[in-house]
């Protein structure tokens, strides 16, 4: 094989690993699918699905693995291209328009051969959208001041992407219908990540080994239970913050909450406007009736039946209006408890308490995380003693002649050890807690496992991996992981000296 083909080969493999789908879900497996089908179909594609939850990487997907795969992929975002040069813009400009404008073949030209993917569709305007609609049909354009200079069979094939419901906008009549009939023939639709720990994870790592970070257990921790909106993008951008712009998030998300819980009850407040309409009707209606009555003793029947009738569907909707306010403060308050029981697990202050951490023997004591049994003795020498002659020998051991500022020091390093073997502990624990779901939630294989969460050794067996991550592998687990607490329990605050 040629230098040429080998670098065609290494460059094809470098771009299919930039966009690969990752993720291990029944979803990703579906997609996955989708993505062969449409990519052998010459039909145009239509992607949905919220901001930034990977639209774009799903069309690159489409033409990498279509016959034009070695054709151009040209992204345009249509909310990004000003209404009057549209035209302009994709079909291209002839050479006579204008001596100030520069000729050109537009999107659709650059694209000859290739996948021309157009992102948010649904903010095209409703002239432009006509223009689409012709271009697809007749499979023909022509550039802006050569109208009688078509261009036929422009070989391009054409997906489309929104977050818009386009249905919700024809109904406003904001998008044309035999447009979207038109695009819809093939529809792959995006879900949300928070229902798919499994994919959360899978793209975690696979984030952070692209960044080549080490993430911080804690940072971790979040991560995983952070509730996303289906966003990719925004997952991207977290994993490059630490732990304390990320709990700033979680602070601002549950302020939102709470402001929203307030919203709630405004509007389930605001049906109680509607009691007063009604009594104003029921009034009404009684006056007329009482004018219009002929038979007395029915009429009387008859108010007194319209009256319990009000009567009883204004306590109905009280009773529906308290009800939907009561199930609106328990979700919230359930929310937040979730949510604040979650940032306390993290707190940089908790402490491993060694007699009751269950794991305390197979983590080792703090001379493995960089405080020696020497340093520790000392510091509790310091503490205890004033004036000794044990004190003299241990300022003129560490070389030092401030009594104070020795007992500082050591000090920060016995705390900067604790952090050390809390992050180390929360970092295996975690680690086990990916395998397991892998392995119990989604039936992964050892070595897929392996290389979903980049653990070098693909023969990693039970005892190497009890050995290496302190647990035994997840198929001895006999229960469901369903919640961080599982397998993180609330750490204990350690008060003592006694190591």
């Amino acid at each position: 094989m040629s230098t040429n083909q080998n670098d065609k080969k290494a460059e094809d493999k470098k771009t299919e690993d930039k966009y690969r789908i990752v993720g291990v879900s029944a979803y990703i497996k579906f997609l996955e699918g989708k993505i062969k089908e449409t990519a052998k179909n010459k039909d145009t594609v239509l992607i949905l699905g919220p901001r930034g939850s990977g639209k774009e990487n799903i069309a690159r997907n489409i033409h990498l693995q279509s016959e034009r795969r070695l054709g151009p992929f040209i992204p345009a975002n249509c909310a990004g291209i000003p209404e009057q040069l549209f035209e302009s813009l994709f079909f291209g400009i002839g050479p006579d328009v204008a001596s100030t404008v520069a000729e050109s073949i537009g999107i659709i030209g650059h694209a000859k051969g290739g996948t021309v993917f157009l992102d948010e569709i649904g903010d095209l305007s409703l002239f432009h959208q006509a223009k689409f609609l012709r271009f697809l049909n007749d499979k023909s354009y022509a550039r802006v001041g050569e109208e009688n200079n078509v261009v036929t069979d422009p070989d391009v094939k054409i997906i489309a992407a929104t977050n818009k419901d386009l249905e919700d906008l024809i109904e406003k009549r904001e998008f044309r219908a035999d447009l979207y009939d038109r695009i819809s023939s093939q529809v792959i639709r995006t879900q949300s990540l928070s229902k798919h720990i499994g994919d959360l994870i899978c793209l975690i790592n696979h984030y952070a080994n692209k960044e080549g970070l080490k993430l911080d257990p804690r940072v971790k921790f979040l991560l995983y239970f952070y509730d996303f909106p289906g966003n990719v993008r925004e997952l991207q951008i977290l994993i490059k913050k630490d732990l304390d712009e990320i709990i700033e998030i979680f602070k601002k998300r549950a302020e939102n909450i709470k402001r929203n819980k307030l919203e709630n009850i405004f509007v389930a407040l605001e049906r109680v406007d509607i009691l007063e309409k009604i009594e104003q009707r029921v009034e009404i209606f009684e006056s007329r009736t009482k004018e219009n009555i002929r038979d007395i003793h029915r009429g009387k029947k008859a108010l007194k039946k319209i009256k319990n009738n009000f009567k009883k569907l204004k306590i109905y909707t009280l009773e529906n209006i308290g009800k939907s306010i009561e199930d609106i403060e328990n979700l919230m308050d359930e929310a937040l408890e979730v949510l604040e029981e979650d940032l306390t697990n993290i707190s940089n202050d908790n402490r491993i308490d060694k007699k009751a951490d269950h794991y305390y023997k197979q983590f080792g004591e703090l001379s493995n995380y960089g405080f020696s049994h020497e340093d520790y003795n000392a510091l509790n020498i310091l503490k205890r003693e004033r004036n000794t002659v044990e004190v003299e020998n241990i300022l003129k051991e560490y070389g030092d002649d401030d009594l104070l500022e020795l007992h500082r020091e050591l000090l920060r390093n016995y705390f900067a050890a604790i952090d050390r073997r809390d992050k180390d502990i929360l970092d295996r624990r975690l680690r086990f807690f990916e395998v397991a779901i892998l392995k119990q939630d989604y039936g992964c294989s050892k070595t897929k496992i392996c290389e979903l969460l980049h653990i070098a050794d693909r023969s990693l067996s039970t005892e190497q991996f009890k050995k290496e991550y302190h647990f035994d592998y997840p198929e001895r687990i006999k229960y469901e992981i369903k919640t961080p607490l599982d397998v993180l329990p609330e750490p204990e605050i350690d008060d003592g000296w006694d190591e």
